[in-house]
């Protein structure tokens, strides 16, 4: 059998729950819980040394990483754009361990807007992504298929949207993935 993660909040939902599937059994595996919020909602591993959690505390989306013997919080640098208050990554996908997407939602006063950001192997960046002004939009999944090629999928206004997205990326710059302008 292969191995695998899991992820939950324990049973008062007050911290996060890891466990690893060594392909006999499963075993707690303990994660970072620097605040009584936060939660973890999705994993991704490139390999058994490169295994990557985001989720989302008190102070905004959070991106684990465990390198085969610790996970460790690696908060992104880079700001939320448009003063948010509050804030979520909800999927990861990993290529290798320089190109990770993460995606999930922010909220500026009145909307909900969709949140993009990508690992480099060096540091989180925040990658712009469309919006309708006034819609609420967000992002619930993403899946990389190859370093030019990355889909996300999420929901706006209560429409589900699949969103094909071209992510080019190089050292120092990233195309943005835009969601399309949904009408009627």
């Amino acid at each position: 059998m292969g191995r695998g993660w899991l992820l939950d909040g324990d049973v008062a939902g007050e911290s996060t729950l890891t466990e690893h599937w060594d392909g006999t059994s499963w075993r707690v595996v303990p994660s970072p819980n620097d605040d009584r919020s936060q939660r973890l909602t999705d994993v991704a591993a490139v390999s058994s040394t490169d295994v990557w959690a985001v989720g989302d505390d008190a102070s905004g989306p959070i991106p684990e990483h465990r390198d085969g013997t610790r996970w460790s919080i690696v908060r992104p640098p880079s700001p939320i754009p448009d003063r948010a208050y509050s804030s979520q990554l909800i999927s990861v996908a990993a290529l290798g361990s320089n190109d990770v997407w993460a995606v999930g939602w922010y909220m500026p006063p009145f909307t909900v807007h969709p949140l993009v950001e990508h690992w480099n192997g060096v540091s989180w960046s925040l990658v712009a992504a469309g919006h309708r002004p006034g819609a609420n939009e967000q992002l619930t999944g993403v899946v990389a298929i190859g370093a030019d090629d990355a889909w996300a999928v999420g929901s706006s206004e209560g429409r589900d949207l699949v969103e094909p997205g071209t992510a080019r990326h190089g050292l120092s710059r990233s195309m943005p993935l835009a969601l399309p302008d949904i009408t009627g």
